[in-house]
C-alpha cells in the first residue's frame, strides 16, 4: 500500500505586544498500512508544533521563552549527552545550575532559527525505539532559502519532549560536546566555572 500522507493546516493569527501575525502550514508524510499516522507521531508533531508557535509568542526574548520552554525540554538527557562524566559526577545543585542555563542556550538558538519573518513546515516523522520520534522540519525564509530542522522527542509526562535537535546535519549535543569540553577545560574541569561563563554570554545577549 503506498505511503498514507496527513495534512494538517495550523494556520494561526497571534496577536499582542512584539508579536506578528504568522502562518504554520505544517504537512505530515507517514508510511503506514493505516490510513491515520501512528498516535505517538502525532502526539511527538503536536508537540514540536506547541514548541514552534511558543517561540513565535515569545518574540525575540530568550529569556521569556526560556521560562515557557522547561517542560518541553529533557535537560537532564541532554546535559549527560553534552557533558558526560563532568555531569554525572557533578553535586546536585551544579547540575541543576548547568540544567538551567542550558535551557537558555536552547531558548536563544529557538529563537534564532524560527523567527517571525518564516514559515515553519513539519515534513514528516518516523519512529524510534522505545516510543521516540524524529519529526522532520524545514524553516523557510522570506528570500526563499530553507533550513531543516529535525526533533528527537521522547514521552514526558503526558506530552513529548525533545532530546536533541539537528539543523542541517548538525547535532546540538555533539556541537556543544565539544565546544563545552574544551569550556570545561579551560576552567579547570570545574562544571560551576562553565556554568558562570555560559551565564555571562546569555546575559549578554538579553
Amino acid at each position: 500500500m503506498p505511503a498514507q500522507t496527513l495534512a494538517i493546516d495550523v494556520s494561526r493569527r497571534l496577536t499582542g505586544a512584539r508579536v506578528r501575525s504568522f502562518a504554520i502550514v505544517a504537512t505530515i508524510s507517514i508510511a503506514s498500512t493505516f490510513c491515520a499516522a501512528p498516535a505517538s507521531a502525532e502526539d511527538a508533531v503536536t508537540s514540536v508544533v506547541n514548541i514552534y508557535k511558543t517561540t513565535i509568542q515569545a518574540g525575540q526574548s530568550p529569556k521569556r521563552l526560556a521560562d515557557r520552554l522547561g517542560p518541553s525540554i529533557d535537560l537532564q538527557t541532554l546535559s549527560a549527552k553534552i557533558l558526560g562524566k563532568a555531569y554525572a559526577n557533578a553535586s546536585p545543585q551544579d547540575r541543576a545550575d548547568f540544567n538551567a542555563v542550558l535551557l537558555e542556550v536552547i531558548a536563544f538558538e529557538l529563537s534564532k532559527r524560527l523567527g517571525n519573518e518564516q514559515t515553519f513546515t513539519v515534513l514528516r516523522s518516523r519512529d524510534l525505539s522505545g516510543g521516540e520520534v524524529v519529526v522532520f522540519s524545514k524553516v523557510t525564509k522570506t528570500d526563499g532559502s530553507e533550513k531543516s530542522i529535525d526533533w528527537k522527542m521522547r514521552p514526558c509526562g503526558s506530552a513529548y519532549c525533545i532530546y536533541d535537535l539537528r539543523s542541517d546535519n548538525v547535532s546540538f549535543s555533539v556541537a556543544r560536546r565539544d565546544e563545552f569540553s574544551a569550556r570545561l577545560q579551560s576552567a579547570g574541569g570545574s562544571l560551576a566555572g562553565l556554568t558562570a561563563s555560559l551565564r555571562a554570554e546569555v546575559a549578554a545577549r538579553q
